[in-house]
């Protein structure tokens, strides 16, 4: 059953359902008749967020950790639909393990935290740190699924023809209210990074892209 309602402040009437719900319309935000810029973005997240250095493999450790990250901008919001990670190593001496990070034996000792950083303060992805290709592999949902059996979520030659790959892709729109994906307001000092808390610097290849659109505020 729908029943009209009045709505305050307003002459107009909205349709209600027998829940107490209103009936409404989608319209994509900002609508096509505003006059608001969009733009894709693509960014590697880099050593302190310098912008240069986005080859993060670094001594990091519990004590001192480093932070890899990308910042907001002025005069425009950004929004972060997906953020893929690609972890290389060698395959000497029988390959790199889902268990392993890299080809690290048995993973990371303190683990990465992945952040969304707020007027000073980290906010953490998850209750506990990454330890191993399987834990960033596991956030992206297993997916994309690549190779079969002990192969499986590898890819060759990424980097070199010696080499092999894991690569997770978070899909951060499922992961946030409504879809939009990760904001990094604008003319703010927020960041997204991660925190790098061991030695890395044996792998073949360790970084992190991010992607979505700006937002011209």
């Amino acid at each position: 059953m729908v029943t009209p309602v009045q709505i305050r402040g307003l002459n107009n009437e909205a349709a209600s359902v027998v829940d107490g719900g209103l009936v409404v319309s989608q319209v994509p935000a900002p609508s096509s008749s505003q006059d608001i810029l969009t733009l894709p973005y693509v960014s590697f997240l880099t050593v302190d967020g310098d912008g240069i250095t986005e080859d993060l493999r670094v001594a990091g450790t519990l004590a001192d950790p480093i932070d890899a990250y990308i910042s907001a901008e002025s005069g425009a919001d950004i929004y972060i639909n997906t953020i893929s990670i690609l972890i290389t190593d060698s395959d000497v001496g029988g390959g790199i393990a889902l268990n392993e990070f890299g080809g690290i034996s048995g993973g990371l000792v303190n683990g990465m935290v992945p952040f969304f950083q707020n007027k000073g303060e980290k906010l953490a992805f998850a209750d506990r740190p990454l330890f191993t290709n399987f834990d960033f592999v596991r956030i992206g949902t297993l997916s994309p699924h690549l190779g079969e059996d002990d192969m499986s979520y590898r890819i060759r030659a990424a980097k070199n023809a010696l080499d092999y790959s894991y690569l997770a892709i978070w899909d951060v729109t499922r992961l946030s209210p409504y879809g939009l994906g990760l904001r990094l307001s604008a003319n703010t000092k927020q960041r997204l990074g991660i925190e790098i808390r061991d030695d890395i610097t044996s792998l073949s290849g360790f970084e992190i892209l991010a992607t979505g659109y700006r937002r011209f505020v």
